[in-house]
């Protein structure tokens, strides 16, 4: 098994001198597997050793027979991301062989989304000691891999890609071995210079690489034929000794010719990697794999055995993704015993930096399957999916970057993601829905003003400057282009050659006639979202623009699309259109909605009859925000119980793409549904943000928010993680009384406003680290209770304390108590959509 630890290392070569090389041209070029080697002699142990590498599309790096890294990330065909890696220990006096096996899908390869994946090519240049040593160039021997099949079919409901079908029995063995003999080996082919073939840029690969765990099956079971998913258990030798790591087997015997024994194998969790079939003897026959994140199960993968008392590894190339196997032995002569059964799991190196738990324990499985489903769809690129698509959406990526800070911390990967967007920007401005490579399809109308949102969201929460500075001009002409296509009634209007979709009535139950004016409420947001940033970096005259153009598609979304007759917001300015969810919640959270009809378009959200219940779990992330922005906390909590706990009680354990929690027990999403979608784990970022309350006032969390709501809950503990360092907050409530204990830890350098729930509208007393706060006091007297408490006032919700920042970290500890000790009358009622402040705006909701 290999080691799975990479050598990474992050040195930019000094200069490339490389060539790319290729297999020299053959009839056809397409599913091309290459294996390339080139042996290097040293003198002595090197001190010092780099080596950097790339490939089109996929390489996996050994050197003397040791595993040392996988790439490369997804790119353009403008530009192409190289890795560096550390070789001084992997080096050693003498021979040493440099292995890579490449791959490339070819010119034929079919794709769901249409992105040309380019022709295949290696670079690679190692310097030893700080002079260069080898080179990618024509003294390499390279081969066409023997044991990969060619004309294989293409993944059937996939991004692309075909099925593997492997033959170990042609397999060079030891290739990547230095005594390996390749003189029958054909040279490289060269196809040009390091920058001047294809790739006009190469970039430092600037995220760690990917994390690979081994994960073994959690339960084997056997049948003997591959047409029905049950049967008998322990029915064969050991069937679970290939879910242990010892010398034991299962060990799979040999049936009449019309039945091929089989197992099934459940990992207990949906796993994304690579899967490893160790066969340690066997007399022939093959192997067939079948993947499926539900019992569903389809046929990819087959492996042709070689009748060998020697081990074999059945081994997948690309990634795959399943929490059942089936494997299916065919025309076995002979028992085949196999040792070992395991999946790589792959995913961006994280920890659980950020962490929800409360009395409700749904709610905190919730947040862990959540955060868990958000943790395999983080590769090099924040993915839809990470089996079906495996691509980098902007609708997609507004939502899973969100949750990736809030449950790990993580700032690199949206930054990367977002850069790749900008980089392959039309034109004409708008921002292609998919990416990293171009899309030469259609737009998806709402998702240029997702990408813009999503930089906002990284802003807000990172505080980075730097980035929109650098990306101020994509946001400047993807406005644009929204600008140019503004119809007679201020609302979006598709202009001749347009090619576009939209992607925010899937599953959203809108029948618009027109185009739907929830894409224009989540352009109105991105303005706002732009016009703050444009402030913020010194862009006032931009700012300004951009404000007014929101103030004003605002009034003309509710001029064309609000119903007095039907007391909603319509789907769009058509009379016939219909009432959902989707588009009133967006209305009530981007503010495109007066005061005086927040409660009607709210109770579109809260009555079944007024609109069916949402499916869609990308979009019920943003109904949460919108039922807490209008004040309704404990709808949005039974929502995250009914609708993500419905999907735990289903047996869940990722997060589906879609979900109706009135279908029939044991319904399932149909087969092509994704059953692990990032962006459908909403639950990770509200928990945390609105149930404990812990948001960013300012950018970067210079000043942040804690407003804790339990409603029913008896406490909460909560941890967050900010650029400053986390925000730990703790709350708990007596059921009796309804007084509340609360411990806060504040990171040095953040201020924080702080909302203290009070058992009753009449109000109480607050201690802060036991001693009372006196409400609307001066500045000195609060000095007196804590150095750091600057103002402390009342409101109906409770008692809101703002304190300043501090060198170090604080530590707070706030107490209520029943007694009433507010004077009469004094108490201010607030717009729960606003902050529960001064009357200044809330934070823009993400």
């Amino acid at each position: 098994m290999p080691t799975m630890e990479s050598h990474a290392a992050a040195d930019p070569p000094p200069s490339w001198h490389a060539k790319w090389i290729w297999h020299p041209p053959c009839d056809t070029m397409d599913n091309f597997h290459l294996l390339a080697r080139r042996v290097v002699q040293l003198d002595g142990q090197p001190d010092d050793a780099r080596v950097w590498v790339t490939a089109n599309n996929h390489y996996t790096l050994w050197v003397n027979g040791q595993w040392i890294g996988h790439g490369a990330c997804p790119t353009d065909l403008n530009y192409k991301y190289f890795e560096c890696y550390d070789l001084a220990t992997a080096l050693h006096a003498g021979n040493n062989v440099i292995a890579v096996r490449c791959y490339n899908y070819g010119p034929g390869m079919h794709s769901t989304l249409s992105q040309d994946p380019g022709p295949g090519g290696l670079l690679m240049q190692l310097h030893v000691d700080d002079r260069p040593v080898i080179a990618t160039d024509a003294t390499w021997r390279v081969l066409r891999d023997p044991a990969q099949h060619v004309d294989t079919d293409p993944i059937t409901g996939h991004r692309g890609g075909f099925k593997q079908v492997t033959d170990l029995r042609r397999e060079p063995i030891n290739w990547h071995d230095a005594d390996f003999d390749d003189h029958d080996w054909p040279t490289a082919h060269e196809l040009g210079d390091a920058l001047a073939w294809t790739y006009d840029r190469l970039l430092q690969r600037d995220i760690p690489h990917m994390r690979c765990e081994p994960l073994p099956p959690r339960d084997v079971f056997y049948h003997t034929a591959g047409c029905a998913y049950g049967g008998k258990r322990y029915d064969v030798d050991q069937p679970d000794a290939c879910a242990r790591d010892d010398a034991a087997c299962t060990i799979v015997q040999p049936l009449r010719g019309d039945f091929a024994p089989s197992l099934i194998i459940d990992f207990g969790v949906q796993t994304y990697g690579y899967f490893l079939i160790d066969v340690a003897e066997c007399g022939g026959g093959t192997i067939e794999v079948s993947y499926g994140e539900s019992l569903n199960l389809t046929q990819v993968d087959r492996f042709n055995l070689r009748p060998d008392s020697r081990p074999q590894i059945c081994e997948t190339y690309e990634r795959r993704g399943a929490r059942y196997l089936m494997l299916t032995f065919r025309n076995c002569p002979a028992p085949v015993h196999v040792r070992r059964v395991m999946c790589l799991r792959r995913s961006y190196p994280v920890e659980p930096r950020g962490r929800f738990s409360c009395s409700d324990d749904k709610l905190n499985r919730i947040f862990d399957v959540g955060a868990y489903t958000v943790r395999m769809c983080m590769q090099d690129q924040y993915e839809d999916c990470p089996w079906r698509e495996q691509a980098l959406y902007c609708g997609d990526l507004a939502v899973s970057a969100l949750l990736s800070y809030h449950a790990f911390g993580v700032e690199a990967l949206a930054r990367k993601c977002l850069r790749q967007f900008a980089w392959i920007q039309r034109d004409d401005g708008a921002i292609p829905p998919v990416g990293p490579a171009e899309w030469g399809r259609y737009i998806l109308v709402e998702y240029p003003a997702f990408w813009l949102i999503s930089l906002f969201n990284h802003w807000q929460h990172w505080g980075d400057e730097s980035l929109v500075h650098e990306l101020f001009g994509s946001v400047r002409r993807c406005l644009d282009w929204y600008h140019d296509r503004r119809g007679a009634d201020g609302l979006f209007q598709q202009r001749d050659g347009d090619l576009l979709g939209g992607f925010v009535d899937n599953l959203s139950n809108i029948s618009a006639g027109n185009r739907p004016v929830a894409e224009d409420i989540i352009y109105c947001h991105a303005l706002r979202c732009a016009a703050d940033m444009a402030g913020a970096i010194g862009e006032a005259t931009n700012a300004q623009t951009w404000q007014a153009r929101a103030d004003q598609l605002a009034h003309d979304v509710e001029s064309a699309c609000w119903s007095d007759e039907r007391r909603a917001m319509r789907d769009s300015a058509d009379e016939s259109a219909t009432i959902t969810q989707i588009t009133n919640g967006l209305a009530l959270l981007y503010d495109t909605i007066s005061v005086a009809r927040r409660g009607d378009a709210l109770a579109v959200l809260l009555d079944p009859d007024k609109a069916p219940p949402m499916r869609a779990g990308y979009m019920n992330h943003y109904m949460l925000i919108a039922l807490a922005a209008s004040g309704r906390f404990d709808a949005a909590l039974h929502r995250v119980s009914e609708y993500w706990g419905g999907m735990l009680d289903r047996g869940a354990t990722t997060f589906w793409e879609t979900f109706d929690p009135g279908s029939e027990p044991g319904t399932l999403p149909p087969r092509l549904w994704s059953l692990c979608h990032a962006f459908c784990a909403a639950p990770v970022y509200y928990l945390p943000a609105y149930v404990a309350g812990v948001r960013p006032i300012e950018p970067g969390f210079a000043t942040v928010a804690i407003e804790p709501r339990l409603q029913d809950l008896h406490w909460l503990d909560a941890t967050v993680p900010t650029p400053r360092g986390v925000v730990v907050v703790s709350c708990r409530q007596d059921t009796n009384t309804r007084c509340v204990h609360m411990q806060i830890t504040l990171p040095a350098n953040m201020a924080a406003r702080v909302l203290v729930p009070m058992p009753s509208r009449d109000g109480g007393t607050v201690l802060l680290n036991d001693k009372p706060v006196p409400p609307q006091a001066s500045h000195d007297h609060l000095a007196q209770v804590q150095p750091r408490l600057r103002t402390a006032n009342r409101h109906a919700q409770g008692l809101q304390l703002t304190f300043a920042p501090a060198g170090k970290t604080q530590s707070l500890t706030l107490t209520t108590t029943p007694e009433n000790t507010f004077a009469p009358g004094a108490i201010q009622v607030i717009d729960p959509g606003s902050s529960w402040g001064t009357g200044t705006p809330a934070p823009r909701a993400s």
